[in-house]
């Protein structure tokens, strides 16, 4: 937890598949909020995210990918520091990079016959 003391903000944490044995003493598992005009879903786990919640951000899947699409409406963040160069990431990062991942989506799909 010395990392602690080198960042900005106010920590919150979420209990992760190997919280059991360390000294993180926490029982939240998922938390839900309203930040930026946006709703969130944050769990550790990407099963547990809210796929009625179009924001979900998740770090146990280490290197699989960095943002992805849960259904229509909801995508998926994952925060592991694996995919973001082992540094934290602001929220304007991520927000940045679900812009991105949701430009080339609409680049990729191909316009409907007949429009």
């Amino acid at each position: 937890r010395q990392f602690e003391k080198k960042l900005n903000g106010k920590f919150i944490f979420i209990k992760g598949n190997h919280d059991r044995n360390n000294s993180l003493r926490t029982i939240i598992t998922k938390m839900y909020l309203h930040y930026g005009a946006k709703d969130i879903c944050m769990t550790h786990r990407p099963e547990n995210a809210d796929p009625d919640v179009p924001l979900n951000f998740c770090g146990h899947v280490h290197q699989h990918y960095k943002i992805k699409r849960l259904n229509e409406n909801s995508l998926i963040v994952n925060l592991s520091v694996e995919v973001w160069n082992y540094y934290p990431v602001s929220f304007k990062e991520i927000t940045s990079a679900v812009s991105t991942f949701l430009k080339e989506e609409k680049k990729a799909k191909p316009e409907p016959i007949g429009q």
